[in-house]
């Protein structure tokens, strides 16, 4: 019980708009009045124990047969089925099963509004999960239903930023659940003003997990309540900077208070850069400055890169272009992503620029020869893997892969002599390559297809060889025939 009391008071807890864990489902406490009712139907009885296995769609489909039937749609089997819905997370069809039921005030102990409050919570509709979640907590049937049923009131109470009611709704909620009460008073202190009745709610909070979480319970509530700066502190102590200069950016009212702090976030780009907390800040810089300058946009665009939305990098790199900054290897990055994106043309356009280091060109070419296959021009990609292959002989990765992706492409074409003529070519020059082995694999694999049994025998035994030497090396044992 007590897990999944920490699903719903926990989630979402870092920015008070929470949002139900998949296991307080079974927070939805099954009334005398309902077991009866499901008992005295095989179906229904079938249903539950798939609800109970984990299986709730099939519940689903089961009860759909008993849904249509006019004397078979009792209240029990709708409840049943908007269970099974809500273990699916089908808000929208909870929703539809029980709003227009007339019995929810007087059958099954307001469970059917208890549903119907989880519903509304998920889909964002908090006044709704208010005012049902009131009616599910005073039709409660026993003590812990109530208690579970106080806590959906609290969330909805917390999101419609009632703080002090939602704060004497956690605290009640707490007192009535024992193995979630630090985890509920967390709660209630997140939504409290005053810091000394904040620091008395920490005081009672002994577990060492909930203990961690006081740091961010204080900063969220010092946001809440208004006092920016002590959260930004907070916050940044907690290295948790995206939020930090989110707010401060916020009470930031001189301009050039705001540009330090634009470069701030600049800053702490290039040092995080690809990382979720740098998405984060990338977000806050978007929202605070709609237009940043092109060595700026560069800095944004390397990150998010790595870090996505795929689409801000592609702005980014775009707005971009003007900077001196801008680099053959991020030429190459901007081109992959628009093949990502399927702007194959443009992609060909950004990539025929790259001209060096010869490791970035190579792979550039290479990636330019895709970005051709993909866009249609079937005779241009196979001239430009050529091209790869024959100019940049000393990359082992970007001439390996042309001459790969040739030997596909004659594959596909139906000219399998031609295919096996580029993988000798690629495993002779390249050995070392790991498409080395694979080719000559696809060699031995043609000549058996075409009837070439002896010669196919030898190149299977002589791949079998090199991957057994492979292994040994690996291993750290001689070679098959080595001295030892």
């Amino acid at each position: 019980m007590i897990g999944l009391l920490l699903g719903v008071v926990l989630a979402g807890s870092a920015g008070g708009c929470d949002r139900a864990s998949d296991d307080d489902i079974a927070l939805v406490r099954q009334s005398r009045q309902e077991a009866q009712a499901i008992a005295e139907d095989s179906v229904l009885v079938a249903a539950e124990r798939a609800i109970q296995a984990g299986h709730p769609w099939q519940a689903t489909r089961a009860l759909a047969s008993v849904l249509q039937s006019p004397t078979r749609r009792t209240p029990a089997a709708v409840l049943l089925a908007a269970r099974a819905a809500a273990a699916w997370e089908g808000w929208g069809e909870v929703d539809r099963l029980l709003r227009p039921e007339p019995w929810l005030s007087t059958q099954f102990a307001g469970t059917g509004f208890e549903l119907l409050a989880r519903s509304a919570l998920e889909r964002g509709m908090d006044t709704v999960a208010a005012i049902y979640a009131d009616s599910a907590v005073r039709l409660a049937g026993d003590s812990r239903a109530r208690a579970a049923r106080v806590v959906f009131l609290a969330r909805a109470l917390d999101r419609l930023n009632q703080r002090d009611s939602a704060r004497a709704t956690y605290e009640r909620a707490a007192d009535a659940l024992s193995e979630a009460r630090e985890w509920l008073l967390l709660r209630a202190a997140g939504v409290t003003d005053d810091s000394a009745r904040r620091a008395r709610l920490f005081a009672e909070v002994v577990h060492p997990v909930a203990r961690d979480r006081i740091q961010w319970t204080e900063a969220l509530a010092r946001e809440r309540a208004g006092d920016v700066a002590g959260a930004a502190e907070r916050y940044a102590s907690l290295g948790a900077m995206p939020s930090a200069l989110r707010l401060r950016l916020s009470a930031a009212t001189d301009s050039s208070m705001r540009a330090a702090l634009r470069d701030t976030i600049v800053a702490y780009l290039r040092a995080k850069r690809g990382t979720a907390d740098a998405r984060q800040a990338v977000e806050v810089l978007d929202k605070a400055f709609p237009s940043l300058s092109p060595d700026e946009e560069l800095v944004v665009a390397r990150s998010v890169s790595a870090s996505g939305p795929v689409a801000r990098a592609l702005a980014g790199y775009q707005r971009a272009l003007a900077s001196a900054g801008m680099t053959d290897a991020d030429r190459l990055d901007y081109g992959e992503l628009l093949i990502r994106a399927g702007r194959y043309r443009d992609a060909v356009n950004q990539l025929e620029q790259v001209r060096a280091p010869a490791g970035i060109a190579a792979q550039a070419a290479y990636q330019r020869a895709r970005a051709l296959l993909l866009a249609g021009s079937g005779g241009a990609a196979r001239t430009a893997l050529r091209n790869v292959a024959n100019s940049y002989r000393g990359d082992t990765a970007g001439a390996a892969s042309a001459l790969y992706l040739l030997a596909d492409l004659a594959t596909d074409d139906g000219r399998d002599d031609d295919a096996a003529t580029v993988l000798r070519e690629l495993y002779r020059t390249y050995p070392t390559s790991p498409r080395a082995d694979d080719a000559r694999f696809r060699v031995a694999l043609v000549a058996f297809l075409r009837g070439r049994y002896r010669p196919a025998a030898a190149a299977f035994d002589a791949v079998s060889a090199i991957v057994g030497s492979h292994r040994g090396a690996l291993l750290g044992r001689p070679r098959v025939g080595g001295s030892g």
